[in-house]
């Protein structure tokens, strides 16, 4: 979600330095259960740090 990534002229993909800056966030709600995956770009599209990510699930009580 906060890459920079497309495609040259010759059809390869690119990436660049992602824009987000620390505290950027996302937030997403489940209608349903789910599977949830996070991943670092582990093949170096980051840029050559890595940095930590924080993922958080929060449980919505259920209705009355």
């Amino acid at each position: 979600m906060f890459n920079t990534t497309g495609l040259n002229d010759l059809g390869k993909p690119f990436y660049l330095p992602s824009d987000a800056k620390k505290g950027d966030y996302v937030e997403l709600f489940a209608e349903m259960d789910c599977l949830v995956a996070i991943s670092a770009c582990p093949g170096g599209s980051s840029g050559p740090q890595s940095r930590p990510l924080m993922i958080e699930i929060f449980s919505q009580s259920p209705s009355i």
